[in-house]
């Protein structure tokens, strides 16, 4: 989910808020894999994948922060 929020968040050019609009892409994404591995029996419906993978990505939304204050070192925001 690392790489996933971070490009989401570059795409839309988000930078208000951004740890909560990371992790919350990250929570609902990482619910809907885990549900359609549930109702598809592809898999197996774990807590820990939902934590760990948002998690990743809260550290997506950080990376993509200090990147964005990095590029933008000296600007306005």
């Amino acid at each position: 989910m690392l790489p996933f929020t971070a490009v989401v968040m570059w795409t839309f050019g988000v930078v208000e808020r951004i740890i909560w609009k990371s992790g919350k892409i990250a929570f609902c994404f990482s619910v809907g894999i885990e549900f359609m591995q549930l109702l598809l029996r592809l898999g197996t419906f774990q807590l820990s994948d939902l934590f760990y993978n948002t998690l990743g990505g809260l550290l997506g939304g950080v990376i993509y922060y200090i990147g964005y204050r990095h590029k933008h070192k000296g600007d306005d925001i």
